[in-house]
């Protein structure tokens, strides 16, 4: 996963780690899992840092540096979200 912003900075990841990973509820990319949504379950940074080609020519058309490359485990246990 690499987190994105239109200026630059980490504001797409710190979005995300607002509150805590655990149970933040995400939109997948269309092609991406069974559905439109998945549980955050853990993130860390990838000791690979290292983007493949065709996703950096994609991600540069949206933003003008990538944020940092990170690990991601999702699941869609909804029901495992707390209802607070």
């Amino acid at each position: 996963m690499v987190c994105e912003s239109a200026d630059g900075d980490e504001v797409g990841c710190n979005s995300i780690n607002e509150g805590g990973v655990e149970n933040t509820i995400v939109r997948l990319p269309n092609s991406c899992g069974g559905g439109p949504f998945a549980r955050l379950v853990r993130i860390w940074d990838s000791p690979d840092q290292s983007i493949p080609d065709e996703a950096r020519q994609k991600l540069r058309k949206r933003a003008p540096a990538p944020g940092p490359v990170q690990n991601a485990i999702i699941d869609f246990d909804f029901a495992a979200v707390p209802p607070t």
